[in-house]
């Protein structure tokens, strides 16, 4: 956002990208500063989806719950297993999303292919709404590992982005075809 005021600049965000969801992440605040703060970043525009961390103290399935229920776009972040992601989309209506954080599972010593598999399960078995976005991408493994083991969504960075499109034979291919191909035309000549 730069010196902008945020939500000046989530506005120019929303008013330029209106069929993109964009995230607006809660801070550890009171309930009702949650829900404020909630309401306001959800009035800028209905692609807006509010990010919700799952609170210890159950604050986060609290607000989420209500603002499924107004039909506001939620996420419920912040998960580290399929219990967790089982409260955040036990509400009626489950949130729009729940993020689980790969590397972070590792970080914790859980394995998170378990709990993605596990999380896919729950959701298919109680027909759950709810994607699945995984994020804490580290290394290109983790995004196929990621969508194989069913996520719906999976968040990365733009050094593994670069990495995915990257690979030294396909570099060795294309010029061996712009070389064939000129050697070909050379010898029509």
């Amino acid at each position: 956002a730069g010196n902008r005021p945020p939500m000046e600049y989530l506005r120019e965000l929303a008013e330029h990208y209106p069929d993109v969801p964009i995230s607006m992440q809660l801070l550890d605040e009171d309930l009702n500063t949650l829900l404020k703060s909630a309401h306001q970043f959800a009035n800028i525009s209905s692609s807006i989806v509010i990010k919700v961390p799952m609170f210890k103290d159950g604050r986060g399935i609290i607000v989420s719950s209500a603002l499924n229920k107004e039909g506001i776009k939620t996420n419920v972040t912040g998960l580290m297993n399929a219990e967790q992601l089982l409260m955040a989309i036990s509400t009626d209506p489950a949130p729009t999303y729940v993020s689980l954080f790969f590397n972070r599972i590792k970080d914790g010593g859980g394995d998170p292919i378990t709990e993605i598999q596990n999380s896919r399960q729950l959701i298919d078995v109680l027909g759950s709404t709810s994607k699945i976005i995984t994020g804490s991408i580290r290394q290109l493994p983790d995004v196929r590992e990621a969508l194989v083991t069913g996520s719906d969504i999976v968040t990365i960075p733009p050094k593994i982005f670069w990495e995915m499109v990257y690979h030294p034979q396909t570099e060795i291919f294309i010029e061996r075809s712009q070389s064939d191909w000129k050697k070909f035309l050379d010898s029509k000549n």
